[in-house]
Order: C-alpha cells, then structure tokens, then sequence
C-alpha cells in the first residue's frame, strides 16, 4: 500500500491494518494483526507519518525499514531512525 510518494507499507500474511488517516501531510496507520513493514525511500521533512502498534506510536523521520508486529509488540528498525511514545487508548 503507498501511504505517500516513497514510503510503501507492506503486510504479512493474515495481517490487517486500519487507515487512521489518509492525508498525505498526516498519515497515520494502525496495525492491528500480523506484521507490517514500512519502506521509507523518498520521506521530506513536511511528511508526518505515524505508525500506532499496540498503544505506541512510532514517527517515522528518515529513510529505512521498519518492522512492526502486533502478535509481539515490539518495533524494530533497520537503518531508519523513529521517535516512539506510548499512548493510552480510553
């Protein structure tokens, strides 16, 4: 899935993620079973792409690969740099 010009979202089998926001300046996902991979490849500083993963949320800020897995919540990244922060759902 292209989330914007140069960052491709891609799922594992059996996974599913929610589009919180489609906006190309405010794009936000949700995965909410299986894996997901963001490839980041042409991100601008005027993107603000968020990935939320069991209550975190992780903003991608430079170019890389990003794994993601919401069976085990744990975010790793290659290559890439992210800031994350925990959120709490109501």
């Amino acid at each position: 899935m292209l989330l914007t010009p140069g960052v491709l979202l891609r799922l594992g089998p059996n996974s599913q993620v929610r589009m919180v926001s489609p906006n190309l300046t405010d794009t936000r996902v949700e995965v909410l079973r299986g894996t997901a991979m963001v490839e980041a490849t042409d991100l601008h500083k005027e993107n603000n792409i968020r990935v939320l993963d069991h209550g975190v949320t992780t903003i991608l800020v430079k170019n890389g690969l990003y794994d993601f897995d919401a069976d085990n919540p744990e975010f790793v990244s290659t290559t890439a740099k992210s800031s994350s922060k925990a959120t709490t759902r109501r």
